[in-house]
């Protein structure tokens, strides 16, 4: 799928083809827990971990939850999930804060 700054494409037959250690797109903050979110800055760094089998999270370096991630489309999000079970790590980038709006780019760590 083109735009999302990685290898990433879904063939005719429905099989998902990427390359975990390009892969990369656009998320947003779910929920932030607003305590966390006030002491966060454009440019800093959240981990991106599962939540739960299906869901993201981003968490701070001092291991503080700052909300679930939605990455869209929601394949790149199910690739990143079968990427961080198969032992790569990915982090997210914060590049909007506006508010309670919280939006980042992830890449592999």
């Amino acid at each position: 799928m083109s735009g999302s700054g990685g290898d990433f494409s879904t063939s005719g037959g429905g099989k998902t083809e990427y390359d975990c250690r390009t892969l990369s797109g656009h998320g947003t903050i779910m929920s932030p827990a607003p305590a966390v979110l006030t002491t966060l800055s454009v440019g800093d760094y959240l981990d991106i971990t599962l939540r739960t089998v299906t869901s993201l999270q981003g968490v701070t370096s001092t291991g503080q939850v700052v909300g679930g991630v939605f990455v869209n489309p929601g394949s790149l999000q199910s690739a990143i999930i079968a990427c961080i079970n198969d032992g790569n790590e990915y982090q997210g980038r914060i590049t909007s804060l506006v508010g309670g709006s919280c939006e980042l780019f992830i890449t592999v760590k």
